[in-house]
């Protein structure tokens, strides 16, 4: 990925989000998009310390921009509302999502570009103009050792914990759009008998939380860092790789696909895992110091 005659660049510069930005107007593409999906490509060609050719990361970054601009929807069946609106949260249509809809908004729209199965999904609707103002899903937990440990952590069964998986706001959402959402699908759940929910937040990309916090939940565990996985050079999720190889054994799916998977080499930041106690009187503050 380097050359002697290149120069290397941090891949979290400065001057690499300057060019995504250029990018993604270029493409005429949503900027948090692109800046997701080619955070996650990047650290493929990076060194361990976080360096690659900038002439790589100008290709990777056209390359991905490419992709995403061809995958943009231009169907009838779902409307996202662009243009910034001054309507009031509480005028909002909050609704339970179709799994037709939400595969649409996942697909097209968030950055991870996947639907996690067995997901309830809910959505924030501009009454007037019918447009998806803001998404979420919540997912069981699955059956990893990552999740296990989370488990364990807040000693809790695996029955009484969800995962939010997805989040996505449009580009004309107003302030707090997520908070309200949050709040609203909470109320749902509590109908419930689950016990906390959880969601994970990746500071590589930008993520900090600050909508959780907002909403009253707990940094309650940080995981070790983990490397990005790809496949024939396209960042594969967990739950992607699983299900092309059919195991969660990391010498398994190599034997597999042998070099079309790699893995990043460079140094990652561990997720950070925010929880909501879902009955009241529960606490979660004493868990993360």
């Amino acid at each position: 990925m380097i050359e002697k005659s290149d120069c290397l660049e941090k891949i979290s510069s400065g001057r690499i989000l300057a060019r995504i930005a250029e990018a993604a107007n270029r493409y005429s593409l949503d900027p948090r998009l692109l800046r997701a999906r080619v955070l996650l490509h990047l650290p493929r060609g990076a060194t361990e310390s976080g360096y690659a050719s900038m002439r790589w990361i100008r290709h990777e970054v056209d390359r991905i921009a490419a992709r995403v601009s061809a995958d943009s929807y231009s169907g009838l069946d779902l409307r996202v509302q662009s243009g910034l609106t001054q309507v009031a949260l509480n005028s909002l249509s909050f609704e339970r999502t179709t799994e037709s809809v939400a595969l649409l908004v996942c697909k097209h729209f968030h950055y991870l570009g996947r639907m996690r199965s067995s997901s309830q999904h809910w959505s924030l609707y501009n009454v007037e103009t019918e447009e998806l103002v803001a998404y979420c899903s919540v997912s069981p937990m699955g059956h990893d050792a990552k999740r296990t440990k989370l488990n364990i952590r807040l000693n809790v069964a695996e029955a009484d914990l969800l995962m939010l998986s997805r989040v996505y706001t449009s580009p004309g959402a107003p302030r707090f759009a997520i908070s309200y959402l949050l709040r609203r699908t909470l109320r749902e759940l509590r109908k419930s008998d689950v016990r906390f929910i959880c969601s994970a937040v990746d500071p590589n990309l930008g993520f900090t939380g600050v909508s959780y916090r907002a909403s009253g939940w707990t940094l309650v565990h940080a995981q070790d860092p983990e490397p990005y996985k790809y496949v024939d050079d396209n960042f594969v999720t967990t739950g992607e790789l699983l299900a092309l190889t059919g195991t969660s054994v990391a010498a398994e799916q190599g034997h597999q696909l042998g070099p079309r998977l790699s893995a990043s080499i460079c140094r990652l930041k561990g997720q950070l895992i925010f929880g909501r106690p879902l009955r009241r009187g529960e606490d979660v503050t004493h868990l993360y110091n």
